[in-house]
């Protein structure tokens, strides 16, 4: 079984004092040993956000690294959805609007992923629908990463963390699509439409038109986002009935294959997780998060499954008694995609705790 190193947060003292820790306990210094550059992988959090990572926890990861001898430089890929982080200009004015700048670092934001989310090196794997995903070129270019994650809830995996931050977020707009794609929507209940148009209003790709009062959905344009679905006032819209499974099992996959080619490429990888301002939902909402927990404190591993299997875990035990539980909270298994994940390779399920 993985080490899951976990600092309760009655413990933590400064993020600084909380990183050097952690990035010791991991032995770090050794598993990056003969690499220059390192890759800090973290979600800058959407615009409006106010719960994602703080910039000090990664700008603490970067000294230490730097006091090292490696070269860091910190990163994230667009969005599929249209909006404020869907091409490179606009990550990169959200990260330094949440405090992801060079002065506040001590190192770069770089979008890994190229100016439109395109730019990416194509990697083989057996179990993906065509048999390729596309990973972003800045891990590729890298020599080691360091995924620095926010362990809260998520409306479409239950919960987000490590495997959820490579799946979606190592990849490139073309594989981001490949697992969102079992969320097509289409008008499942007519006698409900009023014809209002909100889910028009609601889809930044056009792929949404009314005719005769009803919407007519162009799927290729659609990106299966959910938005007209989530947007429509009478939930007329609806997605196939098994649409959250598949999801999480491309996910899952997604998430073993971007393992599987950090091991091919013989790039070190570790796992840092924020147990801290645990919300409902992902850092991609735009406004303040509903907090469902007390603050549990850090983990670390080697082990993407274990970190998240963990932290699911661990937050269960903090979390406030009227949400009962990941599952419950959004209405998804929190570990269901990190079963699709372990199954293919990417770490393990079962976990031992070192409490620090």
């Amino acid at each position: 079984m993985a080490e899951v190193f976990f600092l309760p947060v009655e413990k933590a003292a400064t993020p600084r004092k909380v990183m050097f820790k952690l990035l010791e306990e991991l032995i770090v210094e050794e598993l990056f040993a003969g690499c220059n550059t390192v890759a800090i992988k973290i979600h800058i959090g959407e615009r409006g956000n106010t719960t994602y990572v703080h910039p000090s926890y990664v700008a603490a990861a970067v000294s230490w690294l730097r006091e090292r001898g490696f070269d860091a430089f910190v990163t994230d890929t667009t969005t599929l959805y249209v909006g404020p982080r869907s091409t490179a200009i606009g990550c990169m004015e959200v990260a330094a609007e949440n405090g992801f700048t060079l002065e506040s670092l001590g190192a770069p934001f770089i979008v890994a992923d190229g100016l439109k989310g395109e730019d990416g090196v194509l990697y083989k794997c057996e179990w993906i629908k065509g048999h390729v995903v596309e990973i972003a070129r800045a891990f590729y270019e890298a020599d080691a990463i360091l995924v620095v994650s926010h362990g809260k809830g998520h409306g479409m995996t239950g919960f987000g963390g490590a495997i959820k931050n490579l799946s979606m977020g190592c990849v490139t707009k073309a594989t981001k699509r490949y697992q969102h794609s079992p969320y097509r929507p289409f008008l499942a209940f007519p006698e409900l439409c009023t014809g209002c148009g909100e889910c028009v209003k609601a889809c930044a790709q056009k792929a949404v038109t009314l005719v005769e009062g009803k919407p007519v959905f162009r799927y290729e344009q659609c990106i299966s986002c959910g938005g007209c679905v989530v947007r429509c006032p009478t939930h007329a819209l609806a997605v196939p009935e098994d649409a959250i499974e598949e999801f999480n099992r491309r996910v899952g996959w997604v998430a073993a294959a971007v393992v599987d080619a950090f091991r091919k490429w013989r790039k070190p990888v570790a796992y840092i997780t924020v147990a801290e301002q645990i919300t409902k939902l992902c850092d991609c909402v735009p406004k303040p998060n509903e907090i469902v927990a007390r603050d549990v404190g850090f983990l670390a591993s080697t082990d993407p499954v274990a970190v998240d299997s963990a932290s699911i875990d661990l937050i269960e035990e903090y979390m406030y008694p009227e949400y009962g539980g990941f599952a419950n909270l959004n209405g998804v298994d929190p570990k269901l995609h990190l079963r699709e994940a372990s199954a293919r390779g990417a770490g393990e399920l079962e976990y031992i705790l070192v409490k620090l």
